[in-house]
């Protein structure tokens, strides 16, 4: 299993402040096909800002940032989940 960056969205905090969130997707290796080639499968996506802030996504474009400062985000970005 590995965990890959697949996605980067803007979202403002209620307090008005500009948050970059980096989307990470674990990908799990699914074996080889039957010409040999690696096959894998996306998994579980995770949120964080470029600081490592763990973020909870609510729904769409909605999403909370997780630690002693919880700040509410919000988001019309199309990348975001």
């Amino acid at each position: 299993m590995s965990i890959r960056q697949t996605g980067r969205f803007v979202a403002t905090g209620a307090n008005g402040k500009r948050y970059h969130v980096n989307v990470f997707t674990e990908c799990v290796s699914t074996g080889r096909d039957l010409d040999g080639n690696s096959q894998e499968l996306e998994g579980i996506k995770s949120l964080k800002l470029d600081d490592g802030t763990h973020v909870n996504r609510i729904d769409q474009g909605r999403y909370q940032t997780v630690g002693l400062v919880e700040v509410e985000l919000t988001s019309d970005d199309p990348a975001a989940p």
